[in-house]
């Protein structure tokens, strides 16, 4: 968490797990992180969610998506996906019940 004058940031990372069959019927796991960032207001009560974001937490967030296309140091050309978090609700949170 960062702030930037009245703005705070809240940088997380969620995994979207994938669970399929490939062709030969042999199950497959695929895993995309996505980076988010969550801006708000320099609040205690608004920023209080970054207590919650923690690796394992169920996570439901809505925003914007934004790819930033780069060149890594090797050269080859990456994207990466981010979403600018407008919305997020804590789903379950290991050994904490949602309200």
């Amino acid at each position: 968490m960062a702030t930037i004058g009245t703005r705070t940031v809240i940088n997380f990372t969620i995994a979207e797990n994938k669970r399929y069959k490939n062709r030969q019927g042999v199950q497959q796991d695929k895993v995309t992180y996505i980076e988010c960032a969550y801006w708000r207001d320099a609040d205690a009560e608004k920023t209080k969610v970054s207590e919650y974001l923690k690796k394992g937490t169920r996570v439901l967030v809505d925003g914007e998506p934004d790819v930033r296309v780069f060149t890594k140091q090797d050269g080859t050309t990456v994207g990466q996906l981010k979403i600018n978090v407008n919305r997020i609700e804590i789903q379950s949170a290991l050994g904490i019940s949602p309200k």
